[in-house]
């Protein structure tokens, strides 16, 4: 139950539509997630990135959740450089699974200090970067060592370098598709699991419709095992429907509970086991 690019789109504009705001608590909820406080001049929400293998996605939350008592080293990190940071864009690259919320803050003498937060959603390398006005990485949620990845290291005082561009089409920007080859293949952002449902209904339906339809969606449809932002009638199942956040809440809540309390449970566990040793 991953997102792909185009859920992340409209997860993008809801979150934009709320520009400008502050960030105005940071808290970690798990060794892969962050919880944002966040202030408008019209409302208080909070936004949850998830960087789990599975799990990871970015979302405006309504739950009430319990924060670890010590802050993570990277969550210490990231109060003293953007807390309080009013946040003044945020954009998606082109249908990637990236997010870039471009930051300012003030410091003690009243200056300006600006930086960006990359948040990329992409399965098991989901990673929260935070970078300076020179793009050099300040920081990570989860670093990777030049031996590891010497294309694209993410280490702090490293330059940021994007995820490589994919070379497929934009889907609002073609009218028609390549038979002989897979939607997911041909289109930039769509998973294939959207693909298989363009290609059912492009047995039916014109594309440039099926696009509107997707173009104009502000509504999840859950599936037992899948979901998104059209009806995926190829599933041949009826689905439960709700505004896209709370969508999300339904079909992520409970998975998560689920692995905070094994984490929680294991970490408790290893304490006691150092206790019982000494």
């Amino acid at each position: 139950m991953a997102i792909d690019g185009i859920v992340l789109s409209k997860i993008t504009a809801q979150v934009a539509a709320k520009l400008p705001f502050k960030i105005t608590k940071i808290n970690d909820l798990s060794e892969n997630e962050l919880l944002l406080g966040c202030r408008s001049d019209k409302e208080k929400f909070q936004l949850l990135i998830s960087c789990h293998s599975v799990y990871n996605r970015l979302q405006i939350t309504q739950q009430a959740f319990t924060t670890p008592q010590e802050p993570s080293a990277l969550v210490m990190l990231l109060r003293k450089h953007i807390e309080d940071a009013l946040v003044i864009s945020v954009k998606q690259h082109g249908l990637d699974r990236v997010i870039q919320f471009d930051l300012r803050v003030r410091n003690d003498l009243g200056d300006a200090r600006h930086y960006a937060m990359y948040v990329e959603l992409m399965g098991k390398y989901a990673n929260v970067i935070l970078v300076d006005d020179t793009n050099k990485i300040i920081d990570a949620l989860k670093r990777i060592p030049p031996f590891e990845n010497n294309r694209r290291t993410i280490m702090p005082t490293a330059q940021y370098v994007p995820v490589e561009p994919h070379d497929k089409a934009d889907p609002f920007a073609i009218t028609r598709l390549d038979p002989s080859r897979s939607a997911s293949d041909q289109l930039h952002g769509v998973s294939p699991l959207l693909g298989r449902e363009i290609e059912h209904r492009l047995l039916s339906q014109p594309y440039a419709e099926i696009l509107s339809e997707i173009n104009a969606s502000q509504t999840l449809y859950v599936y037992p095992k899948d979901f998104h932002i059209i009806p995926l009638t190829h599933l041949n199942e009826v689905p439960q429907t709700y505004p896209l956040m709370e969508g999300l809440e339904a079909v992520y809540a409970r998975k998560e509970e689920d692995q905070r309390i094994k984490q929680h449970t294991g970490d408790l566990l290893k304490l006691s086991l150092i206790h019982i040793s000494h």
